[in-house]
């Protein structure tokens, strides 16, 4: 039985392209323009037999989407245990083969792949770039040219897979750097997305990477061109939220920016019971330290407004006055106050 492995390269990101580009210039993996590099590890192959190939090529050099050793047992018709021993095997022969001067360019395309590629990348852009080995069902012929990026990867020896990122390992030491550089970075608020790049870079992130990746990872936010602390439960965040625009927001627009996995429901909870919150308007909530009205009902506010002023007050000062504090519906505040659409007609002003 053939083991289904197809998987289908996705376009490159614009922003990806010159990633894809400078890749190129390290492997070259197409067949219409073999070079040096190709020449060479064609040579380091030299003498495996179909069987040794394939398995090198799906699953040693394919270190992010190998097939596993019962999944080739199972199609060439051995044990697990036999194609361990085939696998390894090939790689003593390929480690004393490197060991010569001949094949030292394929050591240091590798280094200079590894430089290319930086701290980490996307999964997507690293398969258009030629570096997921061979795609598709495969299995049926061993393929050179499609399985040299990931040969020179595995040569690296120093990258694993995160939350559909190809990171330099440790993986967790670099995630540790990126929050601890965006919680100093944004210890008294907010940040420019630009400056916080820049802090990212130094860590050995290529430029056209570092936005994507802080998103990611970083524990901060991305709005328009700033970044902000972005950890907790959606409270927290909700107010980050907040904080940054500095004005009563709709519900409905808090979910947006908090973006998805949770409900309005939800949001509707935090907003309601965390002290942190305070209704401004009807539709409008804010943090509760901005201090000002808090919204109640409209029958509320109104005899709010009217024991403000003594006891008494004008038709003109309870609407506008309700209307400042409450953001509702003028019909809503004729219902509510009990009058008649025909008593307010002496008051255009409302």
């Amino acid at each position: 039985m053939k083991p289904d492995r197809t998987r289908v390269l996705v376009k490159p990101y614009k922003s990806y392209r010159r990633f894809i580009r400078d890749v190129a210039g390290v492997v070259n993996f197409r067949h219409k323009s073999p070079g040096e590099h190709l020449g060479l590890y064609r040579g380091l192959l030299n003498s495996f037999d179909k069987r040794d190939l394939r398995i090198l090529s799906l699953r040693t050099f394919r270190p992010f989407s190998a097939l596993s050793l019962q999944e080739l047992g199972d199609y060439f018709g051995v044990s697990r245990e036999r194609i361990r021993q085939v696998e390894s095997t090939c790689i003593e022969v390929i480690k004393s083969r490197l060991k010569t001067a001949r094949f030292r360019p394929l050591i240091e395309a590798s280094a200079r792949l590894a430089e290319t590629i930086g701290a980490a990348v996307p999964i997507t852009v690293a398969e258009a770039a030629g570096l997921w080995g061979i795609p598709g069902q495969s299995i049926e012929r061993e393929n050179h040219a499609s399985s040299m990026g990931g040969f020179l990867l595995w040569l690296s020896g120093s990258y694993e897979v995160k939350n559909k990122w190809v990171i330099r390992q440790p993986a967790s030491q670099l995630i540790w750097e990126t929050q601890r550089v965006s919680k100093s970075l944004m210890r008294d608020g907010p940040a420019s997305i630009e400056e916080l790049v820049e802090k990212v870079c130094a860590l050995g992130f290529r430029k056209d990477i570092s936005r994507q990746w802080v998103s990611t990872f970083g524990q901060v936010r991305i709005l328009g061109s700033m970044a902000i602390r972005w950890e907790g439960n959606l409270a927290d965040k909700a107010t980050a939220i907040l904080e940054f625009q500095s004005e009563p927001m709709s519900k409905e627009r808090i979910s947006e920016l908090l973006g998805s996995d949770h409900s309005i429901r939800t949001i509707s909870n935090y907003l309601s019971a965390d002290e942190r919150f305070k209704r401004f308007g009807i539709h409008l909530f804010g943090l509760s330290k901005w201090g000002g009205y808090e919204y109640r009902s409209i029958a509320d506010t109104i005899e709010d407004v009217i024991r403000t002023h003594g006891g008494e007050a004008t038709v003109t000062q309870i609407m506008s006055q309700v209307l400042a504090r409450t953001g509702a519906p003028k019909s809503s505040i004729i219902r509510s106050y009990g009058l008649r659409r025909a008593q307010l007609a002496d008051h255009p002003e409302c």
